[in-house]
């Protein structure tokens, strides 16, 4: 069986390397001068690129005077990382030496995947290679590999340069800790394709499209009884942590509305999930994590809030009253206003000062270790349902508490309320699979449609913050006025009638069972 890697891959421009490289943490760890070398690799795949479908790579590597054959298994970037597992070994020449694949389960796998059909280089790449290894502190070993070059396939060509981070020997967290220290604070993107990956884009003619890219919606991880409190971070982390990173990375060429809400999503999924598990131990960088969460999210939220301003208060109006054309000029003037926002938010998130944050994101599992390596508390130890029932628990009481005297309570009560709420549907989400499917299914349905409800009302909130937005930059545009007017009222008659309901539903959820007890 081989070794699985794991590295971090960056994008940066030259200026960057430069001024890294220049930082005295860099000159005390990179005490030994770098290497240089030039490598040829050839990619080899069936005609059907059965390795390639199955996340797999094959490649001969002409370096210093022999050739290397390597196999991995379970390729890709995923946000910057690259964890496959890898088997290399020496060859005798520019020849594929097949029985020397890996071990015999590894063998056995290769021999079903390829199933007898030919292969043949599909593509090249040629590498200019800068090595330093870097002494982290004694405890590991990192190799910081600078590559220049091309990828060329059927007659095409592109350029390639990209940074790598390996860790060679040491605690994984290590990986982390080297990075931050070098790339803190400069403005650097996680590459979205291993070198592999970018051969067969080319071979393809396939370019990257973020315009046309569909957003990272929440996926479903999977808890089980058998894992550890440790174990269900880094699961619910992970998930979240990816969903923020893929949306972030199509944010830039993207005009599609979701990719901002699915990242509000993703960083209130991340925030919820180190709330739940911040009994485990005592951590700053987990706290900072959080801290920095909520800014993202205050930041993208301008660019969301002028989204739902256009789609859930302007547009239901005009689709009833499509005659009006004030509400046409109306329309103009925000969507200019979002053209705006959705710009300042783009600016914003490119700074550096986010590079820690995206760094912690995408060796999350790195980040939690790191954490916990202070000392865990005994709620690490518990049984997973047993420390899952407490937390929902707690954060049901939480929303209890909020919802004292509902009947009564003004605009600033309901909306610490409906943060409340909005917390416990993630726990929900997050922990409900370690219960029964039935009861947290009611229990879910029934917290949803008092939550889409406060979600509406704050969404009518905004209408009527929409009069001073017109009056301050348009004081003198009476249609504009007299569209927002229009709008107010036709959201204020909806408001009061959600109103009535949500005092219904709000009985109805205190009733509902509570899955966790059961």
């Amino acid at each position: 069986m081989g070794q699985r890697e794991l590295e971090i891959k960056l994008e940066v421009g030259p200026d960057i390397l430069d001024r890294v490289k220049r930082k005295p943490v860099f000159t005390a760890m990179a005490a030994v001068k770098p290497s240089r070398t030039s490598l040829r690799s050839i990619y080899y795949d069936t005609p059907d690129h059965s390795l390639r479908n199955q996340s797999a790579s094959l490649r001969l590597r002409a370096k210093g005077g022999g050739w290397l054959q390597t196999f991995k298994s379970g390729t890709g970037v995923v946000n910057g990382v690259s964890n496959p597992i890898e088997t290399e070994v020496e060859v005798g020449g520019p020849s594929l030496e097949l029985d020397r694949i890996g071990g015999d389960e590894q063998k056995e796998w290769f021999a079903k995947l390829v199933d007898a059909k030919p292969l043949d280089p599909v593509f090249e790449t040629l590498i200019d290679r800068t090595i330093w290894l870097l002494d982290c502190d004694g405890e590991a070993v990192i190799e910081l590999a600078v590559d220049d070059g091309t990828v060329e396939a059927s007659g095409e060509s592109e350029e390639i340069s990209e940074i790598e981070l390996e860790l060679k020997s040491g605690p994984s967290r290590a990986l982390l800790e080297a990075t931050e220290k070098l790339f803190d604070g400069e403005p650097v993107d996680l590459a979205t394709m291993s070198k592999a990956q970018r051969g067969y884009a080319l071979l393809q003619k396939a370019k990257p499209d973020t315009a046309s890219a569909r957003p990272i919606n929440a996926d479903k991880p999977a808890l089980s009884p058998e894992m550890t409190p440790v174990d269900a971070i880094k699961v619910l982390g992970r998930s979240a942590a990816n969903q923020i990173l893929g949306n972030w990375a199509m944010l830039g060429g993207s005009e599609d509305s979701e990719v901002p809400h699915q990242l509000r999503v993703g960083l209130r999924r991340l925030r919820t999930t180190l709330k739940l598990f911040s009994s485990l131990g005592d951590s700053d960088a987990l706290e900072r994590l959080s801290d920095e969460a909520r800014e993202l999210g205050r930041i993208v939220g301008a660019a969301r809030d002028a989204d739902v301003l256009i789609e859930d208060i302007v547009t239901p109006v005009m689709a009833r009253d499509s005659a009006d054309s004030r509400f046409e000029t109306l329309l103009l003037v925000l969507e200019q206003e979002r053209a705006n926002r959705r710009q300042a938010v783009r600016e914003a998130l490119a700074e550096g000062r986010w590079t820690w944050f995206k760094l912690n994101c995408t060796l999350f599992e790195q980040a939690v270790e790191r954490a916990l390596d202070k000392g865990l508390s005994p709620n690490a130890n518990a049984e997973i349902t047993v420390f899952s029932a407490r937390e929902l628990d707690k954060a049901w009481k939480h929303v209890r508490k909020r919802g004292k005297g509902f009947d009564r309570q003004k605009a600033p009560e309901r909306h610490a309320m409906r943060k409340s709420l909005k917390t416990l549907r993630y726990a929900c989400d997050f922990l409900s699979p370690l219960f029964s499917h039935k009861e947290s299914e009611k229990f879910g349905k029934r917290l949803k449609k008092l939550q889409d409800i406060f979600g509406y009302l704050n969404d009518v909130a905004m209408a009527e913050g929409l009069e001073t937005f017109i009056s301050e930059r348009y004081p003198d545009r009476e249609d504009l006025h007299e569209s927002v007017a229009v709008i107010r009222k036709w959201h204020r008659k909806q408001a009061k009638a959600a109103d009535k309901k949500a005092g219904k539903r709000w009985r109805k959820l205190k009733d509902s069972p509570k899955f966790w007890a059961v």
